[in-house]
């Protein structure tokens, strides 16, 4: 009867994991958006997720912390300036911490430099501390979101320095900042036969340790056959093992992932030859770095993400230039099972990553790019369904023996100083809209809504942009479909709405100009 009992509650707990409702929501900000990135997306609450990236123009560059409900209502956001004039200052790396809050990591947040930001905001989105360390990372994992972990309260940060002596070339580096950002240790290392080592991402380990991999060029060929190098560190950040992978002519990491039974995977891309098209591969490894699996798949794409689900099997998400999204579950072996490519909406969207959540069974893909560079917050359900269109896809893939050597490290430890920088906040609202192509204008004529603050208070203040009329016409819903607010605006580009009277809520606004339409929520 027991055994009968936890059946069924198994059965139940698969049923309303996968009773989810996919969705997919447009994040809509300044027309001028040069490039933004979505780093973190997670469930926080029943229906309530939460959003970390950064988005820039040629202007300036800004972080933001949103929270959305599952009707994509944005209750509440906090957006802070992180550089000026450059829109390479976007955060590299964003971490949730264990309290709540997170840690950011940008480059450079002054022009001209090779100085490194880090951010410690708590669960509100509010600063704690600000660090800024100058001229001594090198370039470190730009543009990624792969190079910082946290572990028994401190905080550690992977890439690469330059200009290594004797020989001018590159090594990895991981730096150890303690709970309020100040250097505690910074580790370098390369090989003695290695030209370049160069740090490409890292992961903490079931047993407390770390994973660093780093893409190698031996002294021999600076510019041929690149390979893996991958060292475990214990809990007490001491080497275990340290290896040599190879499996083919050039490779491309592009991130590693802890696995359930301590070990690692491996994704990238790799060149069988210098001029043969890539192929995306993965590298399964068991906790003392022996390989378990490797297979290579004639994808023409690239992993950006995985996760590993409950049976063993694998979600990952790929992307590719100019393309839409693509999600795939591959068998405990690393082969294809089935793959979705999502095709109904906007061309040239990046797939930043994908993430499960362990109680509802979700999953959740970030993305970002098309021709307004928006970001998008996905929901798929425990089965990988999107909620617009999406067509099924197949590739093949085989398995590959990689070559395995020692790869012997030698770590040297400096110290690097810090100062404290002033963080501004930086109002810059944005709304959300469903993105599936079959429920919204054309993205030629798409007119572009922002509503804020965020919650509204006394007033709330409506801009727009690509609403071609003089008149425009608004009226605001509250949740049961009543009209309490309704007017029209000659102005060109803004009006203020009083909500003094109104009570908190979920409102919708509607704005109506030249037969095209526009829908937006508004929290009080």
């Amino acid at each position: 009867m027991l055994r009968t009992r936890l059946a069924l509650l198994v059965v139940l707990a698969r049923f309303c994991a996968a009773a989810q409702t996919p969705f997919t929501y447009a994040l809509d900000q300044d027309t001028n958006v040069n490039v933004t990135r979505p780093r973190v997306f997670e469930r926080i609450a029943p229906d309530l997720y939460r959003v970390l990236g950064g988005s820039g123009n040629s202007d300036s560059s800004w972080t933001y912390c949103a929270d959305m409900d599952a009707s994509g209502a944005i209750t509440n956001m906090r957006t802070m300036r992180c550089g000026v004039n450059t829109s390479s200052a976007m955060p590299t790396c964003i971490i949730r911490t264990t309290d709540g809050g997170a840690l950011t990591a940008f480059a450079p947040p002054v022009v001209g430099t090779n100085a490194y930001a880090f951010v410690r905001t708590d669960a509100n989105g509010d600063v704690l501390w600000y660090r800024d360390y100058s001229d001594v990372f090198g370039q470190l994992m730009l543009d990624s979101d792969r190079g910082l972990v946290e572990k028994d309260g401190h905080y550690f940060t992977f890439g690469r320095v330059t200009s290594v002596p004797p020989n001018e070339g590159s090594a990895s580096t991981m730096v150890e900042l303690d709970s309020v950002g100040t250097c505690v240790v910074q580790r370098i290392w390369a090989g003695d036969d290695v030209w370049s080592n160069v740090g490409h991402g890292m992961v903490r380990t079931a047993a407390n340790g770390l994973l660093t991999v780093s893409v190698e060029n031996p002294y021999s060929s600076n510019s041929s056959y690149p390979n893996l190098s991958v060292q475990h560190w214990n809990a007490a950040l001491q080497v275990e093992w340290s290896n040599r992978y190879s499996l083919g002519y050039l490779h491309s990491v592009v991130r590693p992932m802890a696995t359930g039974d301590g070990g690692s995977l491996i994704m990238g891309v790799v060149y069988p030859t210098n001029t043969s098209p890539g192929s995306a591969f993965f590298l399964r490894l068991d906790a003392a770095g022996q390989v378990l699996w490797a297979r290579l798949h004639d994808t023409g794409l690239t992993p950006n993400g995985a996760v590993e689900e409950p049976d063993g099997d694998f979600a990952v998400t790929f992307f590719k230039g100019g393309e839409v999204p693509v999600v795939a579950r591959l068998d405990s072996d690393g082969a294809l099972i089935s793959a979705q490519r999502a095709t109904g909406f906007n061309a040239g969207v990046l797939a930043w990553g994908i993430a499960r959540d362990s109680i509802t069974g979700e999953h959740l893909v970030r993305a970002s790019g098309g021709p307004q560079n928006t970001t998008y917050l996905l929901r798929l359900d425990s089965a990988l369904a999107f909620a617009c269109e999406s067509t099924p896809t197949t590739w093949a893939d085989s398995l590959v023996t990689p070559s395995v050597t020692p790869f012997p490290v030698t770590v040297t430890t400096s110290q690097l100083a810090s100062a404290d920088t002033i963080w501004a906040s930086h109002p810059k609202p944005f709304t959300t809209e469903n993105a599936c192509l079959a429920t919204v204008v054309p993205e030629a004529i798409r007119p572009q809504l922002q509503v804020w603050p965020v919650p509204a208070d006394d007033v709330v203040h409506v801009a727009w942009s690509n609403m071609p009329a003089t008149t425009i016409s608004y009226t605001l819903l509250d949740a049961t479909g009543r009209v309490v607010r309704q007017g029209s605006t000659s102005s060109s580009s803004a009006f203020t709405m009083d909500m003094r009277q109104l009570g908190t809520g979920t409102y919708v606004l509607r704005m109506e100009g030249a037969g095209l339409v526009r829908v937006v929520r508004v929290v009080k």
